[in-house]
């Protein structure tokens, strides 16, 4: 009388179908997390930019700089 081993390793695959499986479910969940990262992000803002926005409107509406330069610094801040 031949001895089977009981549980994952009895030769049918199971193990490998379940390591598989992990191995599938864990790139899922990582690529699930990065994504959301991804939008629920920063935006690719710089720390500060929406400050530095603001005081940039304030100098523009003061009368400080004209529109070109205004234009010119809201563009190097927008990364365009």
């Amino acid at each position: 009388m031949m001895y089977q081993w009981g549980g994952y390793g009895n030769g049918n695959g199971f193990a490998a179908w379940a390591a598989a499986s992990m191995v599938i479910l864990f790139i899922v969940v990582v690529i699930v997390a990065l994504l959301l990262v991804r939008a629920f992000g920063t935006r690719n803002q710089k720390p500060g930019h929406d400050e530095a926005m603001e005081t940039l409107k304030k100098r523009y509406v003061n009368g400080e700089i004209d529109q070109k330069e205004f234009e010119e610094k809201r563009n190097t801040l927008l990364g365009k």
